[in-house]
């Protein structure tokens, strides 16, 4: 279980590293991607992603803070699952659109934080 720690943790570092450098191409990628795949399908990623981290949570230092990110992402899950219709469309579209270049890359730092937190701390 600790590999599944230091996948998700090296995913989001090397995922957050290339927002923040390159915050245009990864706006533009994320939308490709999004509009080519469901609403349903990133919820579930969510969810599975959410339950990998809880059930690997023993094997790292930081128990707490690996069972309330994966808590956190079985939640982002399901609110996407049940976000359907005209809010699942407002909140993507205004992620793709609206959100400033600051907002992406405070993600992207968000991500990387969390990453190297994830690997070193276990």
């Amino acid at each position: 279980m600790e590999a599944v720690l230091y996948v998700v943790g090296a995913l989001w570092i090397v995922v957050g590293s290339f927002v923040v450098l390159y915050t245009e191409k990864a706006r533009r990628w994320s939308r490709a991607i999004l509009r080519a795949i469901s609403l349903k399908a990133v919820a579930l990623l969510a969810i599975v992603t959410g339950v990998l981290l809880m059930l690997s949570a023993p094997w790292s230092h930081s128990l707490w803070l690996v069972e309330a990110l994966g808590a956190l992402a079985l939640i982002e899950g399901a609110l996407l699952l049940l976000l359907r219709g005209e809010r699942g469309d407002w909140l993507s579209n205004w992620w793709m659109e609206r959100a400033s270049d600051v907002t992406w890359r405070l993600g992207g730092l968000i991500g990387v934080i969390l990453g190297v937190f994830l690997v070193l701390r276990l």
